[in-house]
């Protein structure tokens, strides 16, 4: 028999929340649900990015702890009426534009939260409150200071810039449905203890007066029902 331990506490205000949950065992794997009730907890928002972190204890029959693991997330709603976003039910503007992951100094994107932390400072102080990548993901460090100051984000689904990988959406064989599918799944879960991500753009600048319908079926029908 194994249980697990998993506390919740408020970054910075002290408040915390238990739950303990046991490990059932469904055809070899180990599977454990933990329901958590947080009265009065505080929600995620622009203005006041509260953020919560959760640390998961795995324990056997004597009590000793097998392995740990911790995340860090908020607690946010994002919705739609009519044409408004609603963040926790207040309707908000997205104040904001596409980042083309433009990185002179290192090219790639770089590892240093501290780089994002002032990018995105920055854009807040010029009004801005969101931002849509552009055929990339926003890459860990980037969430991570979004979700700390309080910064919207649209991730983008990386279907390729230019040249064949961009024009093969019109008529993609299988496989790449495929590779489509799994990538959404991999990045949905990749981000979904970020509260700053609140959207998803799964293809980029897809025409759509193709004679095709595939396409449409695919990025408008299959990858959102993911």
């Amino acid at each position: 028999p194994l249980r697990v331990d998993c506390d919740v506490a408020g970054v910075g205000d002290g408040r915390c929340y238990t739950g303990q949950g046991m490990v059932r065992w469904r055809g070899g794997e180990g599977v454990a649900q933990v329901r958590i009730a947080m009265p009065g907890a505080t929600r995620w928002d622009v203005d006041a990015p509260h953020l919560y972190r959760a640390v998961v204890a795995l324990r056997d029959a004597a009590g000793r702890v097998v392995d740990t693991a911790a995340v860090r997330f908020g607690l946010r709603t994002i919705a739609t009426r009519g044409r408004q976003v609603l963040l926790n039910g207040r309707p908000i503007f997205l104040r904001g534009a596409c980042d083309d992951h433009v990185y002179p100094e290192t090219v790639c994107p770089p590892a240093d939260p501290r780089f994002y932390r002032e990018l995105i400072g920055n854009a807040k102080r010029y009004g801005f409150n969101y931002a849509k990548s552009a055929s990339e993901v926003f890459t860990r460090e980037f969430l991570d200071a979004a979700d700390e100051l309080g910064y919207l984000v649209c991730q983008e689904m990386p279907c390729g810039g230019f040249g064949e990988l961009r024009t093969i959406r019109q008529a993609a064989p299988p496989a790449f449905r495929r590779l489509w599918r799994e990538q959404v799944s991999n990045i949905v879960r990749f981000d979904r203890n970020h509260p700053a991500v609140i959207a998803y753009s799964l293809t980029s600048e897809l025409p759509l007066d193709t004679p095709n319908p595939r396409p449409f079926r695919v990025f408008s029908r299959e990858l959102p029902a993911l």
